[in-house]
This record gives C-alpha cells, sequence and structure tokens, in this order.
C-alpha cells in the first residue's frame, strides 16, 4: 500500500534535512527529475511536458503530456497520486523562482486537500501546511522562525489559535485580507484550530535579525 508519497517539482531546488526514505512512491515532474538525481534519489514515475528539462533516457517509467493542457505538471503528479488512492504528500521544489507557477502549487494542494489528501509543502525556509473542515493541529515551536495563517478557500470559520504572541478564539478569515499574517510562538507550540474552509499555514524562517 502506497501511504506516502514524494513529489518533486520544477521549482527552485530548496531541501530541508529530511529523511527520505519514510516514502515509498516518488514521482518527478519535468525538471523534478534532475533534482532527484542531485539528492541520489531513483523516482517511480517521471511525468510531464519537458519544456523545462530535456526528456531524459532512462528505463524509469515516463508519463509524456502535451504541453497545450490544463494542467501544470505538479498537478498532474497530485492527479496521479490520487489516482493511486494516496493520502499523504510532501511537495518539494515547489515554491520560489516564478510567481505564478508557486501560486498555481498552492491551488493544487487546495485540490489535493479537498480530494481527501493531505499534502505540504516545504523548502529549506518555508513550510506550508493546510487545516481543511473541522480539524486542528500542534505546531512545535522553531525558534528563529514566524507563522502566518491565510484563507485559500473564499472564507475560514472558526479559526483560533493558542500558545501565539497573537492568539485568536472562533474568528473568520477572509481570503480577501491578510488578517493572520506574520506570528510567532509564546509557548512550546501552538494549536491552530478551524471549522470550515481550507486554512494554510505557512512557517517562515526569519531573516537574521528580524523580530515580531
Amino acid at each position: 500500500m502506497i501511504n506516502n508519497c514524494l513529489i518533486l517539482s520544477g521549482g527552485e531546488f530548496s531541501v530541508p534535512e529530511m529523511d527520505f526514505s519514510s516514502f515509498n512512491y516518488i514521482i518527478s515532474c519535468d525538471k523534478g527529475y534532475e533534482y532527484c538525481q542531485k539528492l541520489n534519489l531513483v523516482p517511480d514515475v517521471i511525468l510531464g511536458d519537458f519544456d523545462s528539462s530535456p526528456y531524459p533516457e532512462t528505463e524509469i517509467p515516463i508519463l509524456k503530456f502535451p504541453t497545450r493542457k490544463d494542467d501544470t505538471d505538479t498537478m498532474l503528479a497530485i492527479r496521479h497520486a490520487l489516482d493511486l488512492n494516496i493520502k499523504n504528500i510532501t511537495l518539494l521544489c515547489a515554491l520560489g523562482k516564478r510567481l505564478d507557477h508557486t501560486y498555481a502549487n498552492i491551488q493544487s494542494c487546495v485540490y489535493a486537500e479537498t480530494n481527501g489528501c493531505k499534502i505540504q509543502m516545504l523548502s529549506s525556509d518555508t513550510s506550508v501546511t493546510f487545516l481543511t473542515g473541522e480539524s486542528s493541529a500542534k505546531y512545535v515551536k522553531r525558534p528563529g522562525w514566524s507563522f502566518s495563517c491565510f484563507a485559500v478557500t473564499d472564507l475560514c470559520k472558526g479559526v483560533s489559535i493558542e500558545g501565539a504572541k497573537f492568539n485568536v478564539h472562533d474568528v473568520e478569515i477572509p481570503s480577501s485580507f491578510p488578517l493572520g499574517v506574520s506570528n510567532t510562538w509564546e509557548e512550546d507550540a501552538i494549536t491552530i484550530s478551524n471549522t470550515s474552509g481550507v486554512l494554510m499555514i505557512m512557517e517562515s524562517r526569519l531573516e537574521k535579525g528580524e523580530h515580531i
């Protein structure tokens, strides 16, 4: 059973320290295959339209798509994972470089979340996770980091934050106003809760000398 999938996209190559042995299925998207090679990872499948990297010469299964298509390569990878009934995805190299692709990757993550799959985007200085519907999660304190909460559907209701510098209880956060930007830990862990909508939690490494 595939229960923990790693997707390598073609954005900025920025990877946190992590244990890759926990993943039992790896998908590389277009240029993501070059990143797999940098990390000494062998993907289970390579897919994309190969407009940003050469068509790979390998025995690894390849799913080639036309350049003119509705889905981004990352979205194709997420759809492929959902077709395999995968419930947990970690997405790397999906941040940085082009803002339009970063935003598209966030939207693709929302698609995964609203189709029953938990997903996170990670880089060396950013961690993006989501709370979907009635849910809550704890986030352990990260010295030198901040966190923000954004609605990525029209409205998130019942948002509560405990253990932070700025706590809230049962508030609404709309997608049209950055109410939840730039917060930090006051305790060893914070608890964030949500009752409806998709709430994005973005943890960001602070610049040297920067404070919240």
